[in-house]
């Protein structure tokens, strides 16, 4: 159940960390810079959840559709992760 729960919320965590990287975005980018603990945390849960993703894409063999869905989903994740600690460090 948890772990649906964690699912579920995937999408939304994706679209928070793209608001967060948007220039729009400066005061909560300023924000995860004074306090990097909470930036570190958002970090790992989207590397877990594109983990979690990755997983049930292996194990249960959706449709194509949402196969394409999740595989963009997690380059998207991961590839926003990768810029994040580019830009901002660890």
């Amino acid at each position: 159940m948890i772990l649906a729960f964690l699912a579920s919320q995937h999408s939304l965590h994706m679209l928070l960390m793209l608001g967060l990287g948007g220039a729009s975005m400066g005061a909560g980018m300023s924000f995860m810079t004074t306090y990097p603990t909470v930036r570190r945390v958002m970090l790992l849960m989207a590397v877990v959840m594109a983990g979690v993703t990755a997983y049930l894409l292996v194990q249960h063999r959706p449709p194509v559709a949402q196969r394409v869905m999740n595989l963009l989903s997690i380059v998207l994740t991961l590839g926003l992760v990768i810029w994040s600690i580019s830009q901002f460090g660890m």
